[in-house]
């Protein structure tokens, strides 16, 4: 129960659409929020002073959009938010905890602004603005969060990417009519651009072997977008990040020794900062 728990969990999971968007998911979820509360009123909400409930509620959640968009900017700093490409569940939900934590100290805070410091700064006060955030902008989230459940099933998954019981497989299309080929990517070490041809530089049974196509890097580039393991290193490289052996160098040039290959591939500087991220998330 535990290990199945442990599966579902960590599983790939796309990003709710507040934090994959963060100007335009902020706009939203504050208007949202400002129609709620205007609508249903919860906790016997007053207005501040000589304005009107509606326009103290307009006030915090006008205020509520640079924070939360700050807050999503904030979190993908933190390396455990910091790849799309792996988010899953307990990243999603790690990361809506955090983003209302961080709405609710804030209204509490401006709460003085607007309504005054009388009768505030206390525990009660503190925990009714947390309350009220995560009455309103968690229903917001959760709906957005759910919708996405369909993405559990893998069979519904949003990409070209084909799950296998033993491995994942990739239909690569080459630009002449009909012909493609079949990539299982537990065997891909490294892949090189040569003139108008892509060379698969491949790994079977201990045996190195090749399989070339017409293309260009950049389109084959595009067909494995969202693979965190899959890394364009270079104008004529993408590599395998599962693959390497050894890295040396630094962010000005890297060279990589991969799996079963004699020569290096090289780490340009303009892909270095990304090349660093994906391999450090991936050890």
């Amino acid at each position: 129960m535990t290990i199945k728990y442990a599966d579902w969990i960590n599983k790939k999971y796309p990003q709710n659409y507040l934090i994959q968007k963060p100007v335009i998911g902020s706009v939203l979820l504050a208007f949202y929020s400002l129609l709620f509360l205007i609508i249903y009123k919860p906790f016997n909400l007053t207005g501040s002073g000589q304005m009107s409930f509606e326009a103290t509620m307009s006030l915090y959640a006008l205020a509520m959009v640079p924070l939360h968009i700050f807050l999503v900017l904030a979190l993908r700093k933190i390396k455990f938010f910091s790849i799309q490409e792996q988010w899953s569940i307990r990243k999603e939900l790690a990361a809506i905890l955090l983003i209302l934590t961080g709405l609710g100290i804030f209204i509490f805070a401006f709460g003085f602004l607007v309504q005054g410091p009388s009768n505030r700064l206390n525990l009660a006060t503190f925990i009714d603005s947390c309350k009220i955030v995560f009455l309103t902008c968690a229903i917001l989230y959760g709906i957005l969060t759910l919708i996405n459940l369909r993405y559990l099933d893998t069979t519904n998954l949003p990409a070209t990417l084909i799950q296998d019981p033993n491995k994942e497989i990739i239909q690569i299309k080459s630009r002449l009519k009909g012909e493609a080929f079949t990539l299982h990517l537990s065997d891909l070490i490294y892949i090189e651009s040569e003139g108008n041809y892509i060379v698969f530089h491949l790994s079977q049974n201990g045996l190195t072997r090749k399989e070339t196509i017409r293309n260009s890097i950049s389109e084959v580039e595009q067909m494995l977008d969202g693979l965190p393991f899959i890394v364009r290193t270079h104008r004529a490289f993408i590599v395998n990040i599962n693959k390497i052996n050894k890295r040396s160098g630094n962010s000005s040039g890297y060279r990589l020794q991969l799996d079963g290959v004699a020569e290096q591939i090289p780490v340009s500087r303009s892909n270095a900062e990304k090349f660093d991220r994906l391999y450090s998330a991936m050890r």
